[in-house]
């Protein structure tokens, strides 16, 4: 039976979540159907054959035991789990990567421009501020940031981190964020808890040594739990006052990136990097450390998706220059081996002299086989003579 797969359009009606809840619901609906001898044939939107075979091919992987975070199961779990089970397929979609454009330096400045002028502004609520210098210092999501309780902020009187509930973490403060050598994050937090969270306390408590555990470090004004909703609010509020310092819209969450790709910079520099005594072993162990510690991904190889992405950086500085040259007017017609020293020439019968100041200049055409027949067998049409030797001299009009 041959495969069919189904790839949404820009006039399906439905949205691709929408189409898997369906698949789903159907597939379970044949299933119950089976179970009580309703429908007598086999499911169509599952295959014994394919189930069986995925069964197994995980148990003949190599590790197959080891979670991802350990970098030797056969195959990643996510893997494991895209492998079809059917028939009827939908388009999986290809894996997040970043956003090259914004990888590049002059997009970083810009982005690190917007965010400081928020931070120097006067009409940005110190509330924002804290949180804007947690999500620039620590690369948390924004609903980490926003989500933060008092306890975890405490985090049993170690200073300069907290314990932020990770995605996926349900409810479960089980990831450190670190900010202690950053001063102005401390700063900006001891600004709002002094001057703005006791006006919104429900409790009316002064001091965050007053307030429950488990209470919201940041509230809004009307004293509810602060959520990732309100600071977006206000983000887009303030955004569009200095979005033109950036070459490019970026969100919040963007943060997040450029915290992963400065760091990666910065590792690199510190291995190493562009002089002989690179350590590529130290780069590579440090950086799956970063990911595990740091970031807190379950999969050791997100981090990979960033090293991609930066590999590509000097593609697309070199197509900056050369379009900014463009812009000027200046262009790249000079060939990189005219600043090597000049060989020795030897002039032979078929080398022509330089054309003089008055003399006129002769072109010189080369062609591909293909347009040199095409060539001798337009001009044979139109009586020309044509000399067989391998390219065609013209004179330039």
């Amino acid at each position: 039976m041959d495969t069919v797969e189904i790839i949404l359009t820009r006039e399906t009606p439905l949205r691709e979540s929408t189409l898997k809840v369906m698949r789903a619901a159907l597939r379970d609906l044949y299933l119950v159907m089976k179970e009580a001898g309703l429908y007598a044939f086999a499911n169509p939107l599952s295959s014994d054959v394919l189930v069986a075979l995925k069964r197994e091919r995980e148990r003949m992987l190599a590790n197959k035991g080891a979670p991802d975070q350990a970098g030797i199961r056969g195959e990643t779990h996510e893997q494991s789990r895209r492998r079809p089970t059917a028939f009827l397929r939908q388009h999986q979609p290809q894996g997040w990567k970043p956003e090259r454009r914004k990888e590049l330096a002059d997009v970083r400045e810009g982005i690190h421009k917007v965010i400081n002028a928020m931070l120097d502004s006067e009409v940005v609520s110190a509330r924002e501020k804290a949180v804007l210098h947690l999500l620039q210092s620590t690369g948390a999501r924004i609903h980490e940031i926003a989500h933060m309780t008092v306890g975890g902020y405490q985090n049993t009187g170690m200073a300069g981190q907290a314990q932020v509930m990770n995605k996926g973490s349900y409810g479960r403060e089980v990831k450190t964020i670190y900010f202690a050598h950053n001063p102005c994050v401390q700063v900006a937090l001891n600004v709002y808890f002094e001057q703005m969270r006791p006006l919104h306390d429900p409790e009316g408590c002064r001091r965050l040594s007053d307030v429950a555990p488990d209470a919201p470090l940041f509230l809004t004004e009307r004293g509810t739990p602060y959520s990732p909703n309100v600071f977006y609010w206000h983000w887009y509020r303030h955004y569009l006052s200095w979005q033109t310092l950036c070459p490019v819209r970026f969100s919040p969450h963007d943060l997040r990136h450029l915290f992963v790709t400065e760091y990666l910079i910065k590792l690199k520099q510190a291995c190493g990097a562009g002089t002989a005594s690179f350590d590529a072993e130290k780069y590579l162990r440090e950086r799956e450390a970063f990911g595990k510690t740091i970031m807190a991904w379950r999969s050791i190889h997100t981090i990979d998706m960033y090293d991609q992405s930066r590999e590509g950086e000097a593609v697309f500085s070199v197509l900056a220059g050369y379009q900014q040259d463009l812009a000027q007017r200046c262009y790249a017609i000079g060939s990189p081996q005219a600043a090597l020293p000049a060989k020795p020439c030897v002039v032979t019968q078929a080398t022509e002299a330089e054309p003089r100041p008055n003399q006129e200049a002769t072109v010189v055409w080369m062609h591909d086989e293909e347009t040199l027949n095409w060539i001798k067998s337009m001009e044979q049409q139109a009586g020309q003579p044509w000399e067989t030797v391998g390219r065609r001299e013209e004179r330039g009009e």
